[in-house]
Order: C-alpha cells, then structure tokens, then sequence
C-alpha cells in the first residue's frame, strides 16, 4: 500500500507533467474519416479538421443524403462514441473546421461527467435561431442542430453518416434552447 499512495502523491505533485494523463483526457488518435485532413496536434487548442470533398463542414454538406428521405439526414461526428474532448465545428472561422472547444481560461474542454456512450454531431445547414423563442421565451442557442447517434459501431470525427432520425429532446442550455436530434446510422 505505501508504493500505491507514493505514485498517488507522485501524481498529484507532478499533474503538469505530461507523463501523468487525467482520465478524462486520454492521448488517443481521435478517429477522424480518411475524406478529412487534420492539422495541429489533437488534444491541443492548434487542432483543426477539414474535409477533402467540402469546403465547408457546415453549409457545404447536403442536409439529405441522395436518397432523399425526409426522415434521413446528414450527420456529421464531432465526438466519436467514448471519446472526452469535446469537439465542435466552428462556425466563425473559414470552412467551419471541427476544432477542440475551449475552457474561459484558453485550455482545451474535456468532459468531465463520464465517457459519452453515443456518438455526437450536428445537422448540416441546420441553425438554431435565437429570435425564434420557444413557449417560455427561450431563442436558440445559435449553432446547428446537435444529433446524438445511439448505434452501438464508433464512427470517425468528421464522418458524414446517414442517419434516420427516431425523435429529439428540447433542452434548455443557460437560457437558450438547445435541441438534441436522437438518430442511428442506416449501417447500424
């Protein structure tokens, strides 16, 4: 017991240090599709993701597939199935990137909570408006519909999978709405 409470202690004295890795921020390769190029190093506030066949991860990419089904759409995976940083596109730099999210303090956003079980994305050329105001006068929270994919494969950061959409949760996030799709991928 004395040697596990040293490595603990260890841990604690040295939490900068990168030998030591909190659980919640696992070095892992991120997953991201082949039709994407990633640049910067993931796990930092450099990191940025594009796609190859679009120039924007946003406006580009068709809402439907080609089949064209109204209840199919388009999902595009910011956060694969068990991954912690919290990844999302970013609307207000060119071709809208998927790039790690930030904490006030400039420092890269993890989840904290536990490792989401669901894959996690948006809709493309969705927009949540704020002027448009639910029954309790909340807007939207300004960015495009956000999708939880609950299939049981891992899809890449980056990916466009079509989805059929099973129905959503309105959730109120700091006095915005913030709807979240529930869909599963065609392949699953």
């Amino acid at each position: 017991i004395p040697k596990g409470w040293d490595i603990v202690v260890d841990y604690y004295k040295n939490i900068d240090s990168p030998r030591w890795i909190p659980w919640s921020r696992p070095v892992v390769d991120p997953g991201a599709s082949s039709r994407t190029e990633g640049s910067g190093k993931f796990g930092t506030g450099g990191f940025q993701l594009k796609h190859k066949d679009y120039e924007s991860f946003w406006h580009d990419i068709p809402l439907h597939p080609s089949s064209g089904e109204d209840m199919v759409v388009n999902f595009i995976t910011e956060i694969p199935l068990h991954m912690t940083a919290k990844m999302e596109v970013q609307k207000a730099l060119p071709g809208n990137p998927i790039s790690q999210d930030s904490n006030s303090d400039g420092s890269p956003r993890y989840y904290t909570y536990g490792t989401p079980f669901f894959n996690y994305g948006y809709i493309p050329q969705t927009w949540e408006d704020p002027a448009l105001k639910d029954s309790l006068g909340n807007g939207g929270d300004n960015d495009p519909l956000d999708v939880m994919e609950i299939g049981s494969n891992r899809l890449e950061m980056g990916s466009i999978t079509p989805c059929r959409v099973l129905g959503h949760l309105e959730l109120i996030d700091e006095g915005e709405m913030d709807n979240k799709v529930l869909c599963i991928a065609l392949s699953d």
